[in-house]
């Protein structure tokens, strides 16, 4: 009988012992190691796709128009854009309008150049939204090249409301393509303003300047310049002497030579 109770508790024993070591695995399998992510197990979340980024804002929402104001960094690009945007005038002309900020000179220069020919091919007055934006980009502009051909563009269009702006750049600008411009096209416009600014500019170290300010004042009929234009005979350029003369022949009536001195004794 002694020897089935110790058999008995043996095997008590051996099963308590079982049990316990096989919790203490069972425990260690799945103990937390410090810093350990609690949702390891679990499947990793899916990054959504990538959206694709807006046509630029500044330009357009139509992705036509913004690859076609893209396209006028290449010059020769200008005509086919505008055959374009002219059947779409109500989208383009923003768009042309937005492109005056575009971070290339090329854009920039022929977006003022088609907002003002697009006007003029479908012979309509310019929106005073175009005046004012080629204007605002005028007087901000770095570029002095994209500043003469705004200049331009604004002297092409014969509207008047540009005649401000064309005396404002005559008088402040130090550039000699944007003088010229202004120059040509204050003559053209018979805008007596210029005068003044323009007998100072006979003295100007740049032929071109000169020679436009010569023209300006012959279409002008300036008799306040005759004594400047004189003085101009005496110029070294054979094309800036020319020029005067024939301008003193138109203001003036007289047709004498080409001399310094023969004009002088006239005009004493």
């Amino acid at each position: 009988m002694r020897d089935k109770m110790r058999i008995l508790v043996a095997i008590s024993l051996i099963a308590l012992i079982s049990c316990g070591k096989s919790k203490d695995d069972n425990t260690g399998s799945s103990a937390q190691e410090p810093g350990e992510d609690i949702q390891q197990d679990e499947a990793p979340e899916k990054t959504p796709p990538r959206k694709q980024p807006p046509p630029p804002p500044f330009i357009s929402s139509d992705r036509e128009i913004v690859a076609l104001i893209g396209s006028l960094v290449e010059a020769h690009e200008a005509k086919p854009v505008l055959d374009k945007l002219s059947n779409r005038m109500s989208e383009g002309v923003p768009a042309l309008i937005n492109g005056l900020a575009h971070p290339h000179a090329n854009v920039r220069s022929n977006c003022g150049k088609l907002l003002v020919r697009i006007h003029k091919d479908a012979k309509k007055k310019l929106p005073q939204t175009v005046v004012e934006a080629i204007a605002k980009r005028i007087d901000v502009e770095h570029d002095p090249d994209v500043r003469t051909n705004l200049v331009a563009s604004a002297g092409r269009s014969k509207d008047k409301r540009f005649n401000d702006l064309l005396l404002n750049r005559l008088t402040t600008d130090k550039n000699d393509g944007v003088l010229e411009k202004a120059a040509k096209y204050l003559g053209d416009r018979r805008d007596k303003r210029a005068i003044e600014p323009l007998r100072k500019l006979l003295t100007h170290p740049v032929t071109e300047v000169k020679l436009a300010a010569i023209s300006a004042l012959r279409d002008l009929r300036a008799k306040a310049a005759v004594q400047d234009l004189i003085a101009s005979l005496l110029d070294p350029n054979s094309f800036v002497k020319s020029r005067a003369h024939k301008a003193l022949i138109k203001i003036t009536g007289k047709r004498l030579p080409a001399d310094f001195a023969a004009w002088r004794k006239a005009y004493r």
